[in-house]
């Protein structure tokens, strides 16, 4: 029969708690390496889904580019319109510099990156719809495409837009170089006239909560918040009454003549 070995039977004597310890307690429990690995296979997921929204991304603004070169002697458009289509370039050389596998990336900066392309396709779809019209019904065609394709939004809001969102993720693209001249983008496209006017208010309006609701764009609300008569409009010339006499006002011995209200 064989013996145990003295030193795995033997117990610890710890000096400052002077008592023994077992043998066991003295073991650590070594770290699962699947954990590790998931967390890395995580990041390697996030990693490679933000290369390819980054080159999605870079597709989305070279095909608006490409598209604004057919137009971009139009002078039918407005400044402020070829001025986005000469920002897209410096926002795709920004993101062409980007690293082919980024760190540190998270689902959140993973989003916005993701809205920065959805922004980008939209651009492209405007500029697209724009280069396909005749050149007498670009503009009419551009009102239309930012009408239906991107909620109102002027191709030089989306482009401000994807700088901002770019600017935002330079640490995690390690494109820090670049921030300065996009932010000067994005002021000089903040500070041009609309390529479009802003629209107008179609008559709908929404009211929540309590309270009243007066809606009279350019013309006149007239507000009556007790019981008796409302006369809009209406001047009234000598003395008036309403309701009955009362022991301090008693009526007055002269007949008075019936009033007419006169609209002014």
């Amino acid at each position: 029969m064989r013996r145990c070995s003295s030193a795995l039977t033997k117990p610890y004597l710890n000096p400052e708690l002077n008592h023994q310890l077992p043998i066991s307690t003295l073991r650590k429990t070594p770290k699962p390496k699947y954990i590790s690995k998931m967390t890395a296979s995580a990041d390697s997921t996030l990693s490679n889904a933000m290369a390819r929204c980054i080159r999605r991304t870079i597709g989305a603004l070279s095909s608006a580019a490409s598209e604004h070169g057919v137009v971009k002697e139009d002078t039918t458009l407005q400044e402020a319109f070829h001025e986005a289509g000469r920002t897209l370039p410096l926002i795709q050389q920004a993101l062409e510099e980007s690293p082919a596998e980024p760190q540190g990336v998270t689902q959140k900066t993973l989003e916005s990156l993701r809205e920065c392309y959805s922004k980008a396709d939209i651009c492209k779809t405007i500029f697209l719809a724009v280069a396909d019209a005749q050149p007498e019904k670009r503009q009419e065609a551009y009102k239309e495409a930012v009408q239906k394709r991107s909620k109102g939004r002027t191709v030089e809001e989306l482009a401000i837009g994807i700088a901002t969102d770019v600017c935002g993720l330079s640490e995690i693209l390690a494109i820090q170089k670049h921030i300065e001249g996009l932010r000067d983008a994005i002021d000089r496209l903040s500070k041009m006239e609309p390529s479009l006017p802003k629209a107008k208010t179609d008559g709908v309006f929404n009211h929540y909560g309590s309270g009243d609701q007066l809606n009279a764009p350019g013309g006149t609300v007239n507000k009556s918040t007790g019981s008796g008569p409302q006369f809009p409009g209406a001047a009234f010339h000598g003395s008036v009454s309403f309701g009955s006499p009362s022991p301090q006002n008693p009526p007055s011995e002269h007949p008075k003549e019936p009033f007419t209200p006169s609209q002014r």
